[in-house]
């Protein structure tokens, strides 16, 4: 699938079919297009370092890269969603909603480590510890009640 079309048809692996369907311009034009492109540029440089950092997420930020070249600059979008390493997640979160358990995982032990250095690094007040403890549920519940494969689908 294309962001840049929604008309584009995926081929069978996903990916995008041809750079022929993408617009002439992206969706943003001017500051808010350098913000985004700049945003998306960072998102990446993250989702890469989490790739070899077992501590840092990297699905997130390369979603959050993608969003951003989609709005921004349509072919990076294209090329990170057809990408043979990184566009796998991409495509199994925007195809089935899948989060890798790794990911839940993850994403709950960072969020304690933050919730505990929150309440115990800082005098901040006890509204404040408990709104982003409820924030901190709330993401963990959404992900963890996320499925953590692609379904198999029967063929008959």
């Amino acid at each position: 699938m294309s962001f840049s079309s929604p008309e584009t048809s995926p081929s069978p692996d996903g990916t995008p079919d041809s750079a022929a369907a993408r617009p002439a311009s992206p969706k943003c034009k001017g500051p808010v297009r350098v913000l985004l492109m700049f945003g998306g540029g960072l998102s990446l440089a993250l989702g890469l370092i989490g790739l070899v950092l077992p501590v840092m997420p990297s699905t997130i930020f390369l979603l959050m890269a993608l969003w951003c070249f989609s709005r921004s600059h349509p072919q990076l979008a294209d090329w990170l969603y057809a990408h043979p390493r990184l566009g796998p997640p991409l495509r199994d979160w925007q195809q089935h909603r899948v989060v890798p358990v790794h990911a839940k995982v993850c994403a709950a032990v960072m969020m304690l480590a933050s919730l505990a250095i929150v309440w115990f690094g800082t005098s901040g007040s006890i509204y404040v510890i408990s709104s982003v403890g409820v924030i901190f549920a709330i993401v963990l519940g959404f992900l963890f009640s996320c499925p953590h494969k692609r379904p198999i689908h029967d063929s008959y």
